[in-house]
């Protein structure tokens, strides 16, 4: 009787030793790795301040350009005053604040109101170009330097209309084939450069 009861245990132990690698099995075949084709900058941005460090940069016609025009930030394209990129890419660095824009800039964090001792940079390439750097302070303000002039961002929206969206993306075309594009839609190459705060920074503002 005895020997039963240890068969039939023996039996049951098999059965569910197997129904757990069945089960281990099937759930490893339908993991699906994390999406990180999401760009770390998106949407409608605003520009409503600029500090300038090169006098002999931009010009005041340019900086009104930049400034009366909504930056736009799709996985697509990215569009800053009259410049834009076509099918832009991102990297990511986190970086010493003062070290990193003593270096690059030759400026002071104070200059620029940025607190936290350390920043993520984020930079963007567009078509194999190295274009701006970003300082991204929060998921809804940035600043970026465009020819020696620092521009103060805000987000306005997390999405880009279909038909603004169209037009940019055809403009892009437009210019790869080397037609002209009407109504002064030229559209120049730029670079863009981000820094992120820090959550401690977050909880000091």
């Amino acid at each position: 009787m005895k020997r039963l009861i240890l068969i039939f245990i023996s039996i049951l132990i098999l059965f569910s030793i197997t129904a757990c690698e069945y089960t281990n099995f099937d759930t490893s075949e339908k993991i699906v790795a994390p999406n990180n084709s999401l760009p770390p900058i998106s949407g409608k941005w605003e520009i409503d301040n600029y500090k300038i460090v090169n006098q002999n940069s931009l010009t005041e016609d340019e900086i009104n350009d930049i400034v009366k025009n909504e930056a736009l930030f799709h996985e697509k394209v990215v569009v800053i005053g009259k410049e834009l990129c076509l099918s832009p890419t991102y990297k990511l660095k986190n970086v010493n604040t003062l070290d990193y824009l003593l270096y690059q800039y030759k400026i002071n964090p104070d200059f620029l109101n940025i607190k936290s001792k350390k920043i993520q940079v984020i930079s963007m390439t567009c078509e194999e170009q190295y274009y701006y750097e970003f300082i991204k302070e929060t998921d809804d303000k940035m600043i970026v330097n465009i020819d020696g002039v620092f521009f103060h961002m805000n987000k306005i929206s997390d999405d880009i209309e279909d038909e603004i969206l169209d037009k940019y993306l055809d403009s892009g075309a437009n210019i790869t084939k080397g037609e002209n594009i009407k109504n002064d839609e030229v559209l120049r190459s730029g670079i863009l450069l981000g820094l992120k705060y820090s959550d401690e920074n977050k909880s000091k503002g």
